[in-house]
């Protein structure tokens, strides 16, 4: 019997070289600065906060804004015994603060849904924040009053140097608001200033 023949082996094909795709980066937005300001600062707000008179209340918030979901955390579920107003009602372990608005820069609607970056810059630590009123007064020469808890986490001490940043990517949704904020700085040739990361309020709402 004829043997039968065996039949070469195919060599496999050669693998074509994959290309390598190109990594894409993301580019970071840059940041439009909406509010800055750097400077000494002090603190206020609560019940201890013996230089608010009972009934002073806040720039920014009323009455109502206690009972709001959005904003209640930032108040006491009670006002102190003999207080009416909002400044000894504020919680002094959250983050808050006060500066002196210029509010045809940076209206009073935008600023209460705004939220800011604030920093310790000897340290580096930062928090966010939320603006609840406007002061302190020039004469003090400082440029804001932070609450007892912002001011404690951030390891700033009365007159220690703050820096607070609002930007168009840290302000909350307000489209509306932040637009026509935007198209006054812009159509005005102007920039107010506010930036940070040690954290935030653990009870911030997001």
């Amino acid at each position: 019997m004829a043997q039968k023949r065996k039949r070469p082996k195919k060599k496999p094909a050669a693998k074509r070289p994959q290309r390598k795709r190109p990594i894409k980066r993301k580019i970071a937005p840059v940041e439009e600065i909406l509010f800055r300001v750097e400077g000494k600062m002090s603190t206020f707000g609560g019940p201890k906060d013996t230089g608010m008179s009972a009934d002073e209340g806040l720039a920014l918030f009323t009455q109502a804004d206690v009972q709001n979901a959005k904003y209640s955390y930032l108040f006491l579920p009670t006002a102190p015994p003999g207080t009416t107003g909002l400044g000894r009602r504020l919680n002094p372990d959250k983050y808050y603060f006060a500066c002196r608005w210029n509010y045809d820069g940076t209206p009073k609607e935008f600023l209460k849904r705004a939220l800011a970056r604030v920093e310790n810059p000897s340290n580096g630590r930062t928090a966010d924040a939320r603006p609840v009123d406007w002061g302190p007064n020039i004469a003090t020469g400082r440029v804001a009053d932070l609450s007892p808890g912002l001011a404690t986490a951030l390891g700033l001490q009365t007159d220690d140097v703050v820096r607070i940043t609002i930007s168009a990517l840290r302000a909350t949704p307000v489209t509306k608001c932040g637009n026509d904020l935007r198209k006054h700085l812009s159509s005005s040739g102007r920039t107010t200033s506010a930036t940070v990361k040690l954290g935030s309020d653990p009870s911030y709402p997001s």
